[in-house]
């Protein structure tokens, strides 16, 4: 087991997220390895909390890779009762924790679990969860089980968990200093500071970066609009000094500028908010751009013609994102996507 403890923002999740693509996209053999994953979210609700939804995930990609394991799922779901009202059928939480095991000492494929998020699992039974996996991470008769587990520091999980050989602690925040550095030292070198202020600025965001590379990033944009205003190198620096050194203290400063914002500003920056979060895959900018142009209480039903959207379109719908949102939203390209 590798098990990544961080604190928010230093990275766990893009990690992870690496460390699950780069499995999947290099196996040669997709039958000599097996990878499953899941992604525990308190945004999306108890669902995303739940550790059986977990168990049913990771079960599912390994089924859904070597359906050999069937044998393992077969004599649970014939005594299974009969499916409620809705046709689901209620698979017993113990049962789900069964078959893992079973899947995992019998499978000759390596079997490989990325777990992330796990502080924000339900606790009821997380170190029950945690325990499971665990036990899970060991080699026997040939085959072998790897977990990558990630987590924000939580209480609760067993002392000898730490101590374990079969589990590596790794302590992000502590890791990624020279990350950092190497991060700060290239966009600093993009806002025509001398030596000395790079410098300066460097030393400052170091000391107070704390692992934590959501902060960095925020500071980065700050100091890159406040320069493209005309900012001094001696303004930059102090703007930065009184930038909060606290993500959550950071966040909240955002909030109370979006609030500071005058209509329709607002209500465009919920708008946008809505559209972003409660969308199943990354919106276009264009699609956005087209969205806002038609008002909230036209949505169903309505039909933009062209001549309609060429009036109520933004001129700048760059610039309208980052005035209605700040940096709460982030325009990018994306790889398996065309536009921006």
């Amino acid at each position: 087991m590798l098990f990544i403890e961080g604190k928010a923002g230093s990275g766990k999740s893009t990690l992870t997220r690496f460390f699950r693509d780069t499995l999947v996209s290099d196996r040669r053999n997709p039958k000599s390895e097996i990878v499953a994953d899941f992604f525990y979210s308190a945004r999306d609700g108890k669902l995303h909390q739940s550790h059986e939804m977990m168990l049913r995930s990771l079960l599912y990609h390994i089924l859904e890779t070597n359906e050999s394991c069937f044998v393992h799922f077969q004599e649970t779901y014939r005594n299974l009762p009969q499916p409620d009202s809705e046709s689901r059928i209620k698979w017993p939480y113990e049962s789900l924790k069964e078959i893992l095991r079973k899947c995992s000492k019998q499978l000759r494929s390596k079997l490989i679990l990325v777990v992330d998020a796990l502080d924000e699992s339900d606790d009821g039974d997380r170190r029950d969860i945690v325990e499971l996996l665990w036990n899970l991470a060991e080699r026997k008769d040939g085959n072998c089980v790897k977990i990558c587990l990630t987590s924000r520091p939580i209480i609760g999980l067993p002392k000898s968990f730490y101590s374990d050989p079969r589990c590596y602690h790794l302590k992000l925040q502590e890791k990624n200093k020279q990350d950092i550095e190497k991060y700060t030292q290239s966009f600093l070198g993009n806002l025509h500071l001398t030596f000395k202020g790079i410098a300066e600025a460097k030393k400052y965001i170091i000391d107070h970066a704390e692992g934590v590379f959501v902060w960095v990033h925020l500071i980065e944009k700050d100091l890159k609009y406040h320069s493209e205003n005309g900012c001094s190198q001696e303004e930059l620096m102090g703007i930065l000094k009184k930038l909060p050194t606290s993500l959550e203290k950071y966040y909240e400063s955002m909030l109370r500028e979006l609030k500071d914002n005058k209509e329709p500003y607002i209500e465009y920056g919920k708008r946008i908010l809505q559209f972003c979060l409660f969308s199943q895959r990354p919106i276009g900018l264009a699609e956005l751009h087209q969205a806002l142009a038609i008002p909230s209480n036209k949505l169903q039903g309505f039909t933009a013609t062209l001549d309609y959207l060429e009036h109520n379109m933004s001129g700048n719908i760059y610039a309208l994102v980052t005035k209605a949102v700040g940096h709460f939203i982030e325009i990018k390209k994306i790889p398996k996507y065309d536009s921006t």
